[in-house]
């Protein structure tokens, strides 16, 4: 893989503490994999067993809604990571992607992911730091959304506040930022 796509991985993780030799290392370590734009990469329900780095390009993501139509969920664009939850935990894929561009990445799969996060070498350790941070900017995102909702519907005076959906906004704000209690 290319040192500049390296670079590209630090400069929008500042704080992964990783020079770039070793985020090249660890990109070496996967397989490059392009798409023309359209292409479906997953689907929602796919198994979760590759993590992608977006080197190039954007990808929308696609979710089914109650009714069974795939809804725009938004879009991701390079430099960035993909499938870090199912790698993670080993849950399905719980969205749709596709190309919005072409798009070029750099795809690990779950084996070998496994072995990287092991090992004391540099690689190991920025991949492990690149995920954290993938991570905690998946999570600040999606409190900043629930938040902006909350705020919003609270902050107009023509929108009757469900008291209810409120009380879920907030749980689900709580539960991002790790404040939830969890049942014993």
């Amino acid at each position: 893989m290319t040192r500049a796509a390296a670079q590209d991985l630090l400069d929008q993780h500042p704080h992964v503490d990783a020079g770039v030799d070793e985020v090249q290392a660890l990109l070496d370590a996967c397989t490059p994999r392009a798409a023309p734009q359209g292409a479906q990469l997953c689907a929602e329900g796919d198994p979760g067993d590759e993590l992608w780095f977006v080197l190039e390009g954007r990808v929308q993501i696609l979710k089914r809604d109650l009714h069974g139509v795939q809804r725009p969920m938004g879009e991701v664009g390079a430099p960035t990571l993909l499938g870090q939850m199912g790698i993670i935990d080993r849950a399905r894929r719980s969205a749709t992607c596709v190309a919005a561009t072409p798009v070029r990445l750099a795809v690990m799969d779950r084996a070998t992911c496994s072995e990287l996060v092991r090992e004391l070498s540099g690689r190991g350790v920025a991949l492990r730091r690149l995920l954290l941070s993938s991570l905690t900017l998946q999570l600040v995102e999606g409190n900043g959304r629930l938040r902006a909702l909350s705020h919003r519907a609270a902050d107009d005076e023509t929108a009757s506040l469900d008291p209810v959906l409120d009380e879920r906004l907030l749980a689900a704000a709580g539960a991002l930022q790790g404040w939830a209690a969890s049942p014993r």
